[in-house]
């Protein structure tokens, strides 16, 4: 089966076209791309050639391409050569993820940048050359490789590149990058609390992201003037930082850059900083003082929120934009300039800034967002023409604020503007607001009046609720429509239009006022007409736009020739009608129309859920038939027209994925099977033959074929089931070759005996275990053998040196029994005695250690033979004692008798009595 595989891969190459390069994998595992950009694979399967990765063995990336995209050659775990030419810039995030087998890449001089994880697990990579154009090093870019294991504690370089620290950095350590370097990469010091002081060289011009997040020992930073850019998070949550000054090089500072950073108490932005990016000094509590450069166009969302020690800020002139929550809970703030630039304040911006009393809104803004100043002490506000859009609460509770002017230019009091504004005491309302919206100014308590301009049409739900007002004015000559609950009070004077006295008392909500009068300034007749004429509004197909027009038309017809005269805007009148009818034409013919058009879209109602079913093919064809019967106008009725579009869409999908389903159900059913007739993973050529046909059937499939492989789970289980079976093997193997030698080395230890041929041996053997793993110490079967010779041997020597002093002890015992002995002669012992004691002695020095009994044995035995002389030497003591007859002694002992006095005593003179002979003496009868 392996030998048809390698055939397979001899005879053909793959090709293939995807966005901007082309590729070849040819028969010797060489991948050639070519092109432009490659794209931007956005994981490993969108890979064109990562089916055939477990194939490649070299690749060569030819001149003219730019980009090596996202994933491009993620787990190529038999990747050992890459050729990246000159012409590439950048490499992408993943590039070349778990190339375990890569040992060594040269990235070219024209890279500027290495995205996130690109070279992560390639265990093996050991050589890498980094070029000093990099500009940027994403998170991880080098983990995991040989060349990051190797290098030694403290600053880790890639060209000209800060990486990261190594290892612990030093309580209190004060660290400093060498010169040259231009860039800090992402988390370079993340989470280092001991760092204290950095010193960053002026050829540094970029600092990563999260480069110095929670450094919170670090109290110093000086950004020297190099710098264009600082990351996301760069220095979030250095607690010990008191203050920055960021250079006018840096163009750009990343979300979160300083965010409660809660000690910064001083901040100075640079002149090239175009914004200030959002929650960049977000939460930064002892914040009290910031200058920023002339650059900055925008303050972004949460940009200093929660810089509750900010008294004051100075915006520069080019800011055009505050961003929403800008400010928000800047409870310190006082004042604030807003230049002549911005046009939008946003949201929450200076929403419960508590002490922030005064604010100038300058003639260039044009929109202010919900809740903007809600919650503050503002007590005078100005809102200049050029503002048409406030958002609902802007002012809720500014419970300082005393007087407000609405400019012409706004249509609209939005929900709970003013609400809760309870010392407002002057309202000016703008000529073109329609629409005093719910709760505009609802609990202003201390609005004494309040005039209502003719073109305020609708008042809302507590629009007006306030519980001290003496007077209104409404300029408006039709009521405007009012909530049953827009003004509290209903028994103070109600000046409106003299005309218009018997419509307020008859509309609705108007008529419960006690007191309606004529506004002083009686308008005329036709003033009156004017007035109702531009109440008309916009004209709709209504009952209420019907009757404004008749209305107008009635007064207009009651007028008189010289009154008419006045009327300046009949055209709007006459326009008004004329629309009015050709809306009614078209009223009358869309109710045509859409009787047409309703069973239609019933049709398309019922649908429902699309299916590939008959069923529901037969409902989409009756709907899609009864569409095209209806003229153009009836079409344009159908407003679920999509819902039939989409559902014919639907179902063709349906259609052409059930069939794709199909045949790749076909295709993917074989290798299911081939999959389970692996069974019991062995480490077996059998065994290895069907997870490799399973394997190659598998990845020959396409992706949405591989999506119905239903057990791949159990294919990439016996792969690595197999691999570690195999590893463990020649692992075994292996293990086993150290293992051998040993076992013969402990089996030729033979007989242990306590000689140096012997130790030797069992040192040999012992020295060659030892020097084993753990995995091959395993399997030493014999290791008892060994063991046993080391105690055994131990133990003859032990008793070697016990016998051999044992045997000295003896000596010195023999030696004291010796002198006991020699001690028995007596001056007048007889010849036979010292005979007796000389061999005795002779004897002891004769006797050998007994080593088959114990040194208190031998004792014993050389004790009984001591007793037994001094037994013996007093037997012939007495023995030398008895009487001897003259007769019986021999001539020559007779010769040699001396007496007492030492006086020879010849035959003659010999009698009985006393005699020395020999020395001794002797008694003679």
């Amino acid at each position: 089966m392996k030998r048809i595989l390698l055939l397979f891969l001899c005879v053909i190459s793959f090709n293939a076209i995807h966005a901007e390069i082309s590729w070849k994998l040819s028969n010797d595992g060489t991948l050639t791309i070519s092109g432009t950009d490659m794209p931007d694979y956005s994981g490993s399967y969108y890979v064109p050639w990562y089916s055939k990765r477990a194939t490649i063995k070299n690749v060569i990336i030819e001149n003219g391409v730019t980009s090596i995209g996202n994933y491009a050659f993620r787990d190529c775990f038999n990747l050992t050569s890459v050729t990246i030419p000159e012409s590439v810039t950048s490499i992408g995030n993943y590039a070349f993820y778990s190339c375990s087998s890569l040992t060594a890449i040269s990235i070219p001089n024209s890279a500027t940048s290495i995205g996130s994880l690109a070279f992560y697990k390639c265990s093996n990579l050991i050589s890498i050359t980094i070029p000093n154009s990099l500009t940027s090093i994403g998170e991880n870019a080098f983990s995991k490789t040989k060349w990051d294991e190797n290098q030694p504690d403290g600053l880790v370089y890639a060209g000209s590149f800060l990486l990261k620290y190594k290892g612990t950095i030093p309580a209190n350590a004060k660290v400093e990058i060498k010169d040259g370097t231009k860039g800090i990469a992402d988390y370079a010091f993340f989470g280092r609390s001991s760092l204290t002081s950095i010193s960053i060289p002026n050829s540094v011009t970029s600092i990563g992201n999260y480069a110095f997040q929670k450094c919170s020992g670090l109290t110093t930073v000086s950004i020297p003037n190099s710098v264009t850019s600082i990351g996301n998070y760069a220095f979030q949550k250095c607690s010990g930082l008191t203050s920055v000054s960021i250079p006018n090089s840096v163009t750009s500072i990343g979300e979160h850059a300083f965010s409660e950073c809660s000690y910064l108490t001083s901040a100075t932005i640079g002149k090239s900083v175009k914004r200030i990016n959002s929650y960049t000094f977000y939460n930064c509590s002892n914040l009290t003082s910031v200058t920023m450069g002339n650059s900055v166009t925008q303050i972004g969302m949460y940009a200093f929120s929660g810089c509750i020690g900010l008294t004051s800020i100075t915006l520069s002139e080019s800011v055009t934009s505050i961003g929403d929550y800008a400010f928000y809970g800047c409870s310190d703030l006082v004042s604030i300039n807003i230049p002549n630039s911005v046009t939008v304040i946003g949201k929450y911006a200076f929403c419960d800034c508590s002490d922030l009393v005064s604010i100038n809104i300058p003639n260039s803004v044009t929109s202010i967002g919900k809740y903007a100043f809600a919650y503050t002490p503002l007590s005078s506000v100005f809102i200049p023409e050029s503002v048409n859009s406030i958002g609902e609460g802007a002012f809720r509770y500014c419970t300082n604020l005393k007087s407000v002017n609405i400019p012409n230019s706004m249509t609209k009091i939005e929900y709970q503007t003013f609400d809760g504004c309870w010392n407002l005491i002057s309202v000016n309302l703008g000529n073109s607001v329609t629409n005093i919206g719910d709760w505009a100014f609802n609990y202003c308590n201390e609005l004494p009046s309040i005039t209502i301009p003719k073109s305020v049409k609708n008042i809302g739900s507590y629009a007006l609720s306030c519980s001290r007002l003496t007077s209104i004015t409404c300029e408006a000559i039709v009521p405007p429509v009012c909530a049953s609950n827009s003004f509290q009070k209903f028994n103070i004077p109600l000046f409106v239009p003299a005309n218009s006295i018997n419509a307020y008392k008859a509309a609705s909500v108007w008529r419960d006022f006690t007191n309606i009068q004529a506004i002083p300034d009686n308008l005329n007749l036709a003033d009156a007409v004017v007035a109702m004429i531009n109440a008309i509004g916009k004209v709709e197909y209504t009952d209420a736009c019907k009757d404004k027009i008749d209305e107008a038309n009635n007064a207009y017809n009651a007028l008189t020739a010289d009154q008419k005269v006045f009327v300046t805007n009949l055209d709007v009148l006459t326009n008004a009608q004329q629309t009015y009818d050709n809306l009614k034409a078209a009223a009358d013919k869309l109710a045509a129309d859409k009787a047409k058009a309703d069973p239609v879209i019933a049709k398309i109602n019922a649908i429902g859920k699309v299916e590939y079913t008959d069923a529901c093919k037969n409902k989409i064809d009756d709907a899609s038939k009864a569409y095209e019967a209806l003229t153009d106008d009836q079409k344009a009725l159908v407003r679920n027209l999509d819902v039939l579009t989409t559902a014919q869409q639907t179902y063709d999908n349906l259609k052409t994925a059930a069939e794709k389903l199909a045949a790749d159900k076909a295709k993917a059913d074989p290798v299911i099977t081939k999959i389970n007739a692996i069974g019991k993973v062995e480490y077996t050529d059998a065994c290895k033959d069907k997870i490799d046909d399973a394997n190659n059937a598998y990845n020959d499939l396409t992706a949405d074929q591989k999506a119905l492989v239903s057990n791949l789970d159990v294919l990439t289980t016996a792969k690595q089931t197999y691999d570690n079976l195999k590893t463990a093997a020649e692992k075994l193997a292996a293990d086993k070759a150290k293992a051998e030698p040993v076992i013969a080395k402990i089996n030729a230890i033979g007989k242990v005996e306590y000689t140096d041929a012997c130790k030797n041996k069992i040192d040999e053997a012992n020295n060659a275990y030892n020097a084993l793993t753990a995995d091959q110490k395993a399997l030493v079967s014999n290791l008892d053998v060994l063991t046993t010779a080391q105690q055994t041997y131990e133990s003859l020597k032990a008793a070697a040196e016990k016998l051999a002093a044992d045997k000295v002890a003896f000596d010195k015992y023999k030696s004291e029994q010796k002198d006991i002995i020699e001690a028995l002669i007596k001056e007048d012992d007889s010849d036979a005695v010292k005979d007796i004691i000389k061999k005795a002695i002779s004897d002891i020095d004769a006797l050998g250690y007994e080593e088959a009994i114990s040194l208190d044995d031998n004792k014993e035995k050389l004790n009984t033979f001591v007793t037994s002389v001094n037994e013996t030497v007093e037997k012939q003591r007495a023995e030398d004692q008895k009487t001897t007859r003259i007769e019986e002694l021999e001539l020559a002992e007779k010769a040699n008798i001396f007496d007492l006095n030492g006086r020879k005593i010849t035959n003659s003179m010999l009698k009985s009595g006393l005699y020395i002979r020999n020395g001794k003496k002797i008694v003679v009868k």
